[in-house]
């Protein structure tokens, strides 16, 4: 059996993978911390359920990582862990062998060999979070560039004096303007701004049409650069059908509709968008697929 673990922008969930693959048992998240000895507290709590049948720890994590160093480069939503060296600390707490990779990269991985883009030759899978987490498929082998840098792509620029791309489709950037039109006290609470959205709050069903269109652009030109066959959508938030459905008619209104494209049936058909087969629990298994590879 293998402990598995997401550190996200927002919680961490944890899991244990049995040998089979399957993903038998998920702890309860707990909050991602915003400095580093808090966060170092909330790891030990997530460790709190390693046994000695685990026969390593496999980490998702957000941001750029480095498994051969076992070290996190950077995360732009928990800049403190910077250089972190997880295998270092875990190895010598817990005396496990210990694999580090990339949140959008595991969801690939998943989706990939067991999920929705299993026999795909060229696929993405995108995760809608706390920022935008893409894994990349390429020739059926997972794609990571020269730097581990392939995929960030919440760091893209729109334009040219644009903010970066995660300031507009970080999932939070809808959730929470549309939370706080609703005046809920949890901004963070999607389940209540769906049901504003099913019983035709119109303010909120613009808010997140605006969304929708600027994570149907994002897939567009990912499309545009990649030609791949199938496109995942991942992340807590695409559990809500409404989700998928959002960003595929803002896909293919683009495609229809936008003046630029003359030639577009002449480039290309529009690309299938589907949710991930293991949803929120993609990145766990994924990093337990990975870390299989290293046995």
């Amino acid at each position: 059996m293998y402990f598995v673990m997401d550190v996200g922008g927002n919680y961490i969930k944890s899991g244990r993978v049995n040998d089979q693959g399957d993903l038998i048992e998920t702890f309860p998240s707990v909050k991602t911390s915003l400095d580093l000895p808090a966060f170092e507290e909330a790891l030990e709590k997530v460790f709190s359920s390693l046994n000695e049948k685990d026969k390593g720890i496999a980490i998702s994590h957000t941001g750029i990582v480095d498994d051969d160093r076992g070290v996190l480069v950077f995360n732009g939503s928990l800049p403190f862990l910077k250089g972190y060296p997880y295998r270092e600390k875990l190895q010598h707490q817990y005396q496990k062998k210990i694999n580090l990779i990339n949140d959008g990269q595991a969801a690939v991985i998943a989706e990939h060999q067991l999920g929705a883009l299993k026999g795909v030759a060229n696929g993405l899978a995108l995760t809608l979070g706390t920022g935008l987490a893409l894994g990349i498929i390429i020739d059926h082998k997972l794609y990571k560039g020269s730097h581990n840098v392939a995929g960030e792509v919440s760091f893209i620029l729109p334009e040219y004096s644009a903010t970066p791309l995660v300031r507009q489709g970080g999932v939070f950037n809808f959730v929470r303007p549309a939370n706080h039109l609703l005046e809920c006290k949890d901004e963070n609470d999607a389940e209540n701004v769906f049901q504003a959205i099913k019983t035709n709050h119109q303010p909120v069903i613009d808010l997140f049409n605006d969304y929708c269109r600027v994570i149907a652009t994002l897939i567009y030109n990912l499309h545009l650069v990649f030609d791949v066959e199938r496109i995942a959508i991942g992340g807590g938030i695409s559990n809500e059908p409404l989700m998928i459905e959002g960003i595929r008619k803002a896909y293919h209104a683009l495609y229809e509709n936008h003046p630029s494209f003359v030639f577009r049936e002449e480039i290309f058909e529009p690309v299938p968008l589907t949710t991930c087969h293991f949803k929120n629990g993609a990145n766990l298994l994924g990093a337990y697929l990975y870390a299989k590879t290293s046995l």
